[in-house]
């Protein structure tokens, strides 16, 4: 789960951060350790049966990505395109706030430049099934291995270890 501030909420841990992240523990009556504090990141892992759910939030002003190519200043920040390859889909999916699942979490399903990477909704489908489909199939055959990237990939400069994927044990995750 990402947790974003509002408009004029800056990254600011102790006044804005932990504390929603302490409401939404409340809220699921899960208790949570703090896996992640660094001036880019913070986070929070609960911990729910045998599955770990991630909530974090990030700097903007350090690692703020353009978002699938919407924003603009962002985006001309970085000139080249993307050649490496993206493990993210591999091992990861996304939930956005109104239960339609994204391949990444650079995309929104309510972003007009997003709407074709949709993959489903959890009200009506399967996670695994979400997970198995043939649209997140063909995804992860163009981002994995290295060679240029398309379409909203292009800008992207977000990179998850491929040792992260082969060894869960990894403290990168």
């Amino acid at each position: 789960m990402s947790y974003y501030a509002t408009k004029d909420e800056p990254f600011d841990v102790k006044t804005y951060i932990k504390p929603a992240m302490a409401r939404m523990g409340k809220k699921l009556g899960l208790p949570y350790i703090t896996y992640i504090d660094t001036p880019q990141e913070y986070g929070v892992s609960f911990v729910y049966e045998k599955c770990k759910v991630f909530y974090r939030s990030w700097n903007p002003s350090l690692s703020g990505g353009d978002r699938g190519g919407v924003i603009e200043k962002i985006k001309q920040r970085s000139q080249s395109v993307r050649q490496k390859g993206c493990y993210y889909p591999l091992m990861d999916m996304y939930i956005d706030y109104n239960g339609l699942v994204m391949p990444c979490c650079n995309l929104r399903s309510d972003v007009k430049a997003h709407k074709d990477y949709i993959l489903g909704d959890i009200a009506r489908q399967d996670l695994f099934d979400l997970f198995m489909n043939d649209n997140f199939i063909a995804m992860r055959k163009v981002l994995t291995p290295n060679g240029e990237k398309g379409g909203v990939c292009a800008s992207c400069h977000y990179e998850k270890p491929m040792r992260s994927f082969i060894d869960p044990s990894s403290s990168i995750l």
